[in-house]
């Protein structure tokens, strides 16, 4: 660079020197020294400005760059804060739906608080299901839908519910009309219902899973990924809701019930008892107790071992659960051999039938061991609240000695109270 200016200064000294020897003007030495030096300046500076703009040029470049990536960042941080609004609402809904989930306790009080909150998070939803797995098949346990839309008949899934189970993950479909990864015709729910978009998420335990939610809409676009995220955390929290209210009520049937025969025990029987005798006395209706106990069950045992003697008392609780066992009445092991039932709103007659009836079907329903058939029989004492007695103690009493007089003439007998 620096020849290239020497060159360039002598090339437009010499130029000069012979314009002015051409037309006679040939100043003395010094003055030529004068004009080139003038001329040497010009060029200098010319030269120097031109260096100056194209550095300029150059510091632009680099400045235009930093404010370019100044920019990005700021946009990137901006729709960061945008986004911290709607991640702090999200934050604090889980914070409080995991707040509240996990005071209940019982398996409707989920289910219940899950379909409102699906509502709410999910507003172009309008039907939402809840299934869990039973025996390997899905089981519809809770559901809303939006009103005037048709009653839901698919109870135990679809095609669908059973890919996002099988694959244990979830699935979004945008417009079920353009996914081609499942033939419409065999999707029950379609026949049923109109469905256009839809999310499932698989409820799981670890690698096991217990069920899936499902919300869908009539309408297409209406869920995307991100709503498909939310949904599966959701699906986790209900998950481990479900699994702890399952444990509690294993826990309460363990406090209450039998573990031979899941029969109530005495304590659960005599405060619901006491409850349905208050209910009796305001509807004026009545209550009949019948008090059972197996005929010779100690010579049962002597004769055929103690596991003939359980299997007998296992037959016994089937058979009172398929005779005595409708909703409201109530079923106990009262301790060793000796069971109890009331029977809500039912008069003497009646309950001397239903006893009846458990008679001769214990009596045709043997137990079967190493390929014996061996039979026993029961006797009853049947008494009836308010009519017989008005206390607790006074109707179980009169109900003992009814039995105790089966028992006196002859057993396989039912009697009633006097």
């Amino acid at each position: 660079m620096r020849n290239l200016k020497t060159s360039l200064f002598v090339s437009l000294s010499l130029i000069c020197w012979l314009i002015f020897l051409s037309f006679g003007l040939m100043p003395a030495l010094p003055g030529l020294i004068s004009i080139l030096t003038l001329l040497g300046g010009f060029l200098f500076l010319y030269l120097r400005q031109r260096r100056y703009l194209k550095q300029l040029d150059v510091n632009s470049e680099d400045i235009q760059e930093k404010i370019n990536t100044l920019s990005c960042e700021i946009k990137t941080k901006e729709e960061y804060l945008g986004f911290l609004p709607e991640s702090t609402d999200r934050l604090n809904f889980f914070k409080r739906l995991i707040e509240e989930i996990m005071k209940f306790q019982e398996l409707t009080d989920v289910y219940g608080f899950l379909s409102k909150e699906i509502k709410v998070l999910f507003k172009d939803s309008d039907t939402f299901l809840l299934y869990t797995i039973e025996k390997d098949n899905l089981k519809l346990d809770a559901s809303f839908k939006e009103e005037n839309s048709p009653i839901i008949k698919d109870k135990e899934g679809d095609m669908l519910d059973y890919w996002a189970l099988r694959h244990n993950q979830g699935l979004l479909i945008e417009d079920i009309a353009q996914d081609f990864r499942f033939d419409l015709e065999k999707i029950d729910s379609l026949k049923t219902r109109v469905i256009n978009s839809l999310i499932i998420s698989p409820m799981s335990i670890g690698d096991k899973a217990i069920g899936l939610l499902r919300v869908e809409s009539n309408k297409k676009q209406r869920f995307n990924f991100e709503d498909l995220r939310i949904l599966s955390v959701i699906a986790d929290l209900a998950a481990v809701a479900i699994d702890r209210a399952n444990i509690f009520r294993r826990v309460q049937e363990l406090a209450i019930k039998d573990g031979m025969t899941g029969l109530y025990l005495r304590g659960y029987f005599i405060e619901r008892l006491k409850e349905e005798m208050k209910r009796a006395l305001i509807t004026q209706s009545s209550i009949g107790i019948i008090l059972i106990d197996v005929d010779l069950f100690k010579r049962l045992n002597d004769k055929f071992g103690h596991i003939v003697g359980d299997l007998a008392l296992k037959k016994l609780s089937g058979v009172l659960k398929r005779v005595i066992g409708n909703a409201g009445n109530v079923i106990c092991r009262f301790g060793g051999e000796e069971f109890v039932v009331f029977l809500v709103s039912s008069s003497k007659e009646k309950t001397k039938e239903a006893a009846d009836a458990l008679r001769r079907k214990v009596e045709e329903t043997p137990v079967i061991f190493r390929r014996n058939r061996i039979n026993f029989t029961i006797s009853a004492g049947i008494a009836v609240f308010p009519e017989q007695a008005r206390f607790l103690e006074d109707l179980i009493r009169k109900a003992d000695d009814a039995l105790y007089e089966a028992k006196r003439q002859g057993r396989n007998k039912v009697c009633v109270a006097k």
